[in-house]
């Protein structure tokens, strides 16, 4: 499986949809989507709302990284708020300071 981090380090404090940034992030999405791969997003960063919003609108199969005290609830909202299939995501807790944990 093939997966992928699309990283944006320069972004602007007021997004706008025809940001190029903007525009580049949905055209790495799509890019995934058409290539089957598995795109990575962390929640709770920037930028993560569009690399999550984009990947559930292609249904792209989709890892996100979360802090490992995020509930359940926390996790539920993300999918309907984002309208993801929860069955193409996988969570990843990750402990901060002490390495990762994978939960599905």
């Amino acid at each position: 499986m093939t997966r992928v981090a699309i990283l944006n380090s320069r972004q602007s404090k007021t997004p706008v949809g025809n940001d190029p940034w903007v525009q580049a992030t949905l055209a790495a999405v799509e890019y995934a989507a058409a290539n089957g791969w598995t795109v990575v997003s962390s929640y709770g960063m920037n930028t993560w709302e569009l690399v999550t919003w984009a990947a559930g609108r292609h249904g792209v199969p989709l890892i996100l990284l979360c802090p490992d005290d995020a509930s359940d609830a926390q996790r539920s909202g993300i999918v309907r708020r984002f309208d993801l299939r929860s069955d193409l995501v996988e969570w990843v807790a990750v402990n901060r300071g002490e390495g990762s944990s994978k939960s599905k």
